[in-house]
């Protein structure tokens, strides 16, 4: 007994400890193995602290520069994992600037891998790094993976590029749930050639069975010249082979920007987005000041794929946003104009941001009011930072990732009462 209190000692010395007792590891490119972690002593990758470590709720900062590597995180072993990239040489300051920080997995393999069994729960916090790969060496990049356990993720400013494999995949099964908030991310050229393993939903691909749920929010990103098979930026499918329950997806995507993403074959199946439920499964996609369009099939546009078999309910759900064009196929399937869209060029510059003759601007709605109480729609500021139209303010938003406006904004009331929005 003396010698495990010892060695745990030995252990929790090398870390110090962040605010709320989370323990607090340090990583950078030149780090040593275990043990290891504090502000002088480095570890030299995310895996040397999960593999190693003995405490559940940890914070890990990563220097800036290059890592190479994949790091395994089982649920049953962590309950709180926080990591974030950015840091100077000595972890005094942050530029949460993901190009910063790069991390790139071993061939074959993710960057990060996180499994939750039956009767385990992990909270996972993501930001301020760059998942990158090479295009010619088959990795993916993030797998979260709930075998009857929960993963609640939150991931923000992040960038997953270069991948030839799916940048982040989202399964669950045996009654597992994800919750995953997704903020200010970009995927941009994750490639899912036709015969991989799973040959659909370059950017995100998100799956659901036996009784298992997800719930997904995508606001203010970015993802471009993604390709796949079927759902060459984003794979929602939904299923429940006998005898298992239903399982449940729904995807909600606000303020963010879908373009020039193309599916590779000719029987391909949804250019930008493909949403799948079969047995008696639903899968629902829920759009908001969205942008979803100039996606291709080997040239031919098409934006949006809509596929349910059997009892199942696959549906998208779109209000204030920009859509191209939308193939049903199947029993079920559903596409609800709930008002609002608009199908046209959006006019974007060469960083996919709206140029200033864009029909998108203002077009966005920021809020609403409901027994007086206002409901918040928008994100309060960009892709950037840029603020957009605050509290109060109904309409004035721009679709998409990006505000034009930018600067202070405040709301104010005319004399008929309604809300009105002065920016500086």
């Amino acid at each position: 007994m003396f010698r495990q209190l010892l060695l745990g000692s030995v252990l929790l010395m090398q870390g110090t400890f962040a605010y709320g007792g989370a323990a607090l590891y340090h990583v950078a490119p030149d780090g040593g193995s275990w043990p290891c972690g504090g502000a002088s002593s480095t570890c030299r990758s995310i895996s040397e602290v999960t593999s190693n470590t003995p405490l559940a709720d940890i914070t890990i900062r990563l220097a800036m520069g290059n890592y190479t590597g994949t790091a395994i995180i089982d649920a049953s072993k962590f309950s709180i994992l926080n990591i974030s990239g950015g840091w100077n040489t000595d972890f005094s300051h942050q530029a949460c600037n993901p190009e910063s920080t790069v991390l790139e997995g071993q061939v074959n393999s993710s960057v990060m891998h996180v499994t939750a069994s039956a009767f385990t729960t992990i909270e996972l916090d993501l930001s301020c790094f760059r998942i990158k790969g090479t295009l010619t060496t088959s990795r993916n990049g993030i797998d979260l993976s709930a075998y009857g356990g929960n993963i609640v993720l939150k991931a923000q400013q992040l960038v997953f590029e270069h991948i030839a494999g799916i940048a982040l995949d989202l399964y669950s099964e045996q009654g597992g749930g994800l919750d995953v908030a997704l903020q200010k991310l970009i995927f941009r050229d994750a490639y899912q050639p036709e015969g991989s393993a799973k040959w659909s939903g370059g950017a995100i691909h998100s799956s659901g069975y036996g009784g298992s749920t997800q719930t997904i929010t995508l606001d203010n990103s970015l993802l471009y010249e993604n390709s796949a098979m079927q759902g060459a930026a984003i794979q929602v499918r939904a299923a429940n082979p006998a005898p298992a329950s239903a399982a449940t997806i729904d995807l909600f995507i606000t303020n963010s920007t879908i373009v020039d993403n193309h599916s590779i074959s000719d029987g391909g199946d949804g250019g930008a987005i493909y949403v799948i439920a079969s047995d008696a499964s639903q899968a629902t996609v829920h759009l908001k000041n969205a942008i979803i369009r100039g996606n291709d099939i080997i040239g031919v546009a098409r934006d949006f794929n809509i596929s349910s078999f059997d009892t199942a309910i696959a549906t998208v759900n779109a209000s204030y946003s920009d859509i191209g064009e939308v193939f049903i196929f199947g029993s079920s399937g559903v596409y609800n104009d709930n008002g609002n869209n608009l199908d046209v060029n959006p006019v974007l510059d060469s960083r996919y941001h709206l140029a200033d003759n864009s029909p998108l601007i203002d077009k966005a709605q920021c809020g609403y009011t409901i027994f007086n109480t206002y409901q918040r729609v928008a994100p309060y500021d960009d892709i950037d930072g840029e603020k957009r139209p605050g509290f109060g303010v109904i309409s004035g938003c721009d679709m998409g990732a990006d505000e034009t406006s930018g600067g202070f904004c405040v709301p104010f009331k005319t004399p008929a009462g309604k809300v009105g929005i002065f920016c500086l």
